[in-house]
């Protein structure tokens, strides 16, 4: 059954109160040159040396500020002078063998560490230096990081004889990978990744790529002249970047818990789908909740409601659950729009009848 367009409004409404094209690229090499990389041929100009080596990582931050992780300091963090290339300590300890670093849309940082029997997730802040632990990913040949729409990738680096997983998905909760990549994996060994602000992500080594979120494959943009790049990111990420996160915890179901996702980067002037997951083999009542602001309210099925809501509008629910198209108005108004959203349901599996979602945040791009 299909649900009612009501919350379409609603969103629509609440949205009220081109996608970003890319930008300039810059790398830098395991060797310790940086090189400038040009987004719509993948052709690269060195910028200069950084005056250190083993370079395995990088990224770029809100503001423009170029991180990048170094094993001549026994795993460290640097900065990167865009201009010139030279390398300045940050007096950050890097929690191991970084093989691929990328920072949220609220710049908390996100590193992936070479370990075994499996690749280990963790959240650097940078302020502070202190490093936590996310969880294992679960697969050992992790290379690189990016967040596109939200949804933070990595790819699992395949070799001429051995085929890796190609494109995951890491929840940024537990650090458990999805695959996404192509049946029987693949061989190619994307070094870095890296999206610009509509979503699109972007890939390579020796050579560029654009890669398909939904399906992992790669599609060649050039050669960059520069070899062995591992690391890259966008020099001017978008003033205004959109994604979206899950936050709180939530109440299991039958099969779990009910999810809510967003498909497609929620940047204005563009239409993302609200994917909804039921909890139940059998269909049920739900009631979507949406507010401008989280909460922590205490509820009467064992679990918290995470929205102040604004709205609550109950809706059907099948076992297959739905996508609800959200348009969103091309608005630069909107720019850092917040949504949040949570999903109750009925669930007779669950401790007292009710299954609950986490909460999802959006955040609205241009």
């Amino acid at each position: 059954m299909r649900p009612s367009r009501a919350p379409l409004a609603l969103l629509a409404s609440l949205a009220l109160l081109p996608a970003a094209s890319a930008g300039d690229m810059i790398g830098v090499t395991w060797g310790g040159t940086v090189v400038d990389v040009d987004s719509t041929t993948g052709a690269g100009t060195v910028v200069g040396a950084a005056g250190v080596g083993s370079l395995n990582a990088m990224a770029v931050t809100s503001a423009g500020v170029i991180y990048a992780s170094t094993g001549n300091f026994s795993w460290s963090l640097v900065t990167i002078d865009g201009t010139s290339g030279l390398a300045q300590p940050t007096g950050i300890t890097a929690p191991g063998d970084v093989r691929g670093m990328a920072f949220d849309v609220s710049d908390a940082l996100y590193v992936v560490v070479d370990a075994s029997p499996s690749d280990v997730l963790h959240r650097i802040d940078v302020p502070t230096g202190i490093s936590t632990p996310v969880g294992k990913t679960g697969v050992t040949g992790v290379h690189s990081l990016a967040f596109a729409g939200g949804v933070l990738y990595a790819w699992d680096g395949g070799s001429p004889s051995f085929p890796g997983k190609g494109l995951v998905r890491l929840d940024t909760s537990s650090g458990a990978h999805t695959d996404v990549g192509p049946a029987g994996g693949s061989l190619l060994d994307m070094q870095f990744l890296t999206a610009d602000g509509a979503g699109t992500l972007y890939g390579g080594r020796h050579d560029l790529h654009t890669i398909d979120v939904g399906t992992g494959l790669a599609t060649p943009i050039g050669p960059i002249g520069v070899p062995d790049l591992r690391g890259c990111d966008f020099r001017t990420p978008s003033a205004c970047p959109g994604g979206w996160s899950h936050y709180g915890s939530g109440v299991a179901g039958e099969t779990g818990l009910p999810e809510l996702r967003l498909v497609g980067p929620p940047i204005a002037g563009t239409a993302p789908a609200l994917d909804v997951d039921s909890s139940s083999s059998a269909p049920q009542t739900a009631i979507l909740f949406v507010g401008a602001a989280p909460a922590q309210i205490p509820g009467f099925w064992g679990g918290d409601l995470l929205v102040q809501p604004l709205a609550s509008p109950t809706l059907p629910l099948s076992s297959a659950g739905f996508l609800l198209p959200l348009p969103i108005p091309n608005d630069a108004n909107l720019c850092q729009l917040k949504v949040v959203l949570q999903l109750l349901q009925s669930d007779p599996i669950a401790p007292l009848g009710v299954a609950s979602s986490r909460g999802l945040e959006i955040v609205i791009g241009l």
